[in-house]
């Protein structure tokens, strides 16, 4: 899992292991999200979380299929974070939430 951008707190992507890509990788899934993604995706244990436009969503991390989504006031630019069984992460309403990860409620 990637609770945050680059890994952890640190952000400097240091894993503590090498990566290996595929050479030719495949899409296993898409998803048409309601607005631009101009967040990068946290990736949890079961859910992908991500933001497009003004509504921040979780997707099945094997399906790609929608869990969950919650409309912001505003568009969302930033990257989130995961913990303590929340996907948190502000918005340009002003406003920084914390969304259960497994049902989205605030």
């Amino acid at each position: 899992p990637w609770p945050m951008m680059l890994q952890h707190g640190g952000h400097d992507g240091e894993f503590g292991r090498s990566m290996i890509l595929p050479a030719a990788p495949e899409v296993k899934w898409k998803y048409k999200a309601r607005g631009e993604v101009e967040t990068s995706a946290v990736v949890g244990d079961r859910f992908v979380f991500a933001a497009g436009g003004d509504t921040i969503f979780a997707l099945e991390r094997a399906t790609g299929k929608e869990a969950w989504t919650y409309k912001a006031k505003a568009q969302v630019l930033a990257s989130g974070a995961l913990g303590g069984g929340a996907f948190m992460i502000g918005t340009d309403d002003n406003n920084f939430y914390a969304l259960d990860e497994n049902t989205g409620k605030l």
